[in-house]
């Protein structure tokens, strides 16, 4: 007979991968902003994402935050690359050594975005990511074929992996859209992004929480379905959280606690 692995639960290091989803304003990359047992990189695609840290309570010196922003003359390659290169030099690992945070994206919605212009405007270009997966764009006036968007999901489908195995903390940002019918009537809120891709950002995650700034100015984070966005958490038997800190969520998974 094989031998089969024990089943164990390791909660000595802060190592969630987290999708926060909500509107602009919601609180996403402020509620990042709150963890103070480590530091913090933001991949800051959101141009002015970060004001939204202005303001919070001074950190540790040992726990600082640094930022890449990658909001101006920008490309999806240039994202990629930062990546590769970010781990190649020991980045995540070391976040993960000291129970750091890193905040990629900031937003996926705008790295879709990036993804979109790669294919309609790098014409007749060779847009390389992940082995084996090369793809010349010919001239187009038209919409978007079929075989660009499965492109563009391939490329996004090589992000969502390199997250998931990364050794740290990880929390990524999206904005939501409003789905309705034919007739217009709301049927929930989704991620801002393509339509494949929002099925892979949904189902990638250990967590997927809903942020929303109540119309007290108090900030909610939601780990159940709310305004018609479906949260989830595989970690915590609670459903939301009232002026969400991260610190508190890291101090909960880090205890073992569910509550």
């Amino acid at each position: 007979m094989r031998n089969r692995t024990p089943l164990t639960f390791n909660y000595d290091r802060f190592d969630l991968k987290m999708l926060l989803a909500g509107g602009s304003g919601s609180g996403k990359t402020r509620f990042c902003g709150t963890y103070t047992k480590g530091p913090i990189h933001f991949y800051m695609l959101d141009a002015g994402g970060e004001l939204a840290l202005d303001g919070l309570p001074k950190r540790p010196d040992t726990c600082p935050i640094s930022w890449d922003n990658l909001s101006v003359d920008t490309t999806f390659q240039d994202v990629w690359e930062l990546l590769q290169k970010d781990q190649k030099e020991g980045l995540f690992e070391h976040l993960a050594e000291v129970n750091g945070l890193a905040v990629l994206p900031d937003s996926y919605t705008a790295l879709a975005e990036y993804g979109e212009l790669a294919i309609g405007k790098l014409y007749n270009k060779t847009f390389a990511i992940g082995e084996g997966a090369k793809y010349k764009i010919s001239p187009k006036t038209d919409t978007f074929t079929v075989h660009d968007w499965g492109q563009l999901t391939h490329w996004n489908r090589y992000i969502l992996q390199f997250i998931r195995e990364l050794p740290c903390a990880v929390a990524s940002t999206v904005h939501v859209m409003e789905r309705t019918d034919a007739e217009g009537k709301f049927m929930g809120r989704a991620p801002a992004v393509t339509g494949r891709l929002r099925d892979l950002i949904g189902n990638g995650y250990h967590e997927t929480y809903y942020m929303h700034q109540g119309a007290d100015k108090i900030y909610y984070l939601y780990m159940e379905k709310h305004q018609g966005f479906q949260g989830k958490s595989r970690a915590f038997d609670i459903k939301k959280m009232k002026n969400p800190s991260m610190d508190l969520l890291a101090d909960l998974y880090m205890k073992g606690k569910r509550i």
